[in-house]
């Protein structure tokens, strides 16, 4: 649910104050957007959240602020940075430990493609950094980064059937596992990472079979979207990937993967989809048949 006022003070600022109410994250975020900040085509951007999760990794209870500068740098480029204040209490493993973070983040994001909610053809790459500063249970700092490239290639001149992919790479630095806060640690496993898997399934998991988190991530996910009937269409898809407790993915260690197929129907907002994927090779830990989603936009 959200409130939305796109010219606050006459200039076109922007003020939305967001609720989500789900059975893994309740938050709610106040973003303030100041256009033209400085000079011509550079936004201020401004956001606090509250927020509570509970998942099968960490229970978290938290807020957070953040004040950041975004600009194109060219016609398929923008930058932004930033600095960030959090404060998160969290309960995993270890029992109640509490979180305060000073971070920096920055932002390299380049579109190529023909289409912000259903690509086509082309290219998008997105550089994440932020180094943090703070307390976790002692002095922390650490650094977080993360490369994703996503690529669509048209297999015919009307563009109903595109082959689409995308990677991912994360890495954090600075501190061991354990010394890391459980919510800056990396996770995979669900709609959005490696579909056939439960949320945040994929990667190392303690004795009770609970997510641990680790300190780099790999992703891989290939799909086909063939439009078959008007706006009706099938995606055979392919993903795979795992989370490991080194600063860099580990070749040696086995990938996770996962086939399935899905569903689109293109509304005049973006194609709503219903993916359905088992998983290829699971640890013993995972015995789900299979697992399904639903939900607007592509996966990729």
């Amino acid at each position: 649910v959200f409130w939305e006022h796109r010219n606050l003070f006459g200039n076109s600022e922007d003020l939305r104050v967001t609720i989500e109410v789900g059975e893994i994250r309740q938050q709610g975020t106040v973003k303030f957007t100041l256009p033209d900040w400085k000079r011509p085509d550079q936004d201020m951007l401004a956001d606090v959240q509250a927020i509570r999760q509970t998942t099968e990794a960490f229970d978290e209870l938290g807020v957070a602020t953040s004040a950041r500068v975004r600009r194109p740098l060219s016609e398929t480029w923008t930058g932004t940075i930033g600095g960030s204040l959090e404060w998160s209490q969290l309960k995993d493993e270890n029992g109640t430990n509490t979180s305060t973070l000073v971070g920096m983040p920055g932002e390299l994001y380049r579109d190529a493609t023909d289409s912000l909610l259903d690509p086509r053809e082309g290219m998008r790459l997105r550089l994440q950094a932020t180094p943090y500063f703070g307390w976790f249970n002692e002095t922390a700092s650490f650094f977080s980064g993360a490369v994703t490239l996503s690529g669509y290639q048209p297999l015919d001149s009307e563009k109903r059937f595109v082959l689409a992919g995308r990677t991912k790479v994360g890495s954090i630095l600075g501190e061991s596992r354990e010394d890391i806060p459980a919510n800056k640690r990396f996770y995979a496993g669900g709609g959005d990472s490696i579909r056939g898997y439960p949320f945040q399934k994929v990667g190392p998991l303690d004795d009770s079979h609970d997510p641990l988190g680790g300190r780099s991530v790999l992703e891989l996910n290939a799909e086909l979207r063939a439009r078959v009937w008007g706006n009706f269409g099938l995606v055979p898809f392919v993903d795979g990937g795992n989370v490991y407790t080194s600063v860099f993915p580990d070749p040696s260690e086995e990938l996770r993967w996962a086939a399935g197929i899905g569903a689109r129907y293109v509304t005049v907002i973006g194609p709503v989809r219903f993916d359905i994927a088992f998983p290829l090779n699971p640890p013993r830990a995972v015995d789900d048949p299979f697992q399904f989603y639903i939900s607007p936009g592509q996966a990729l």
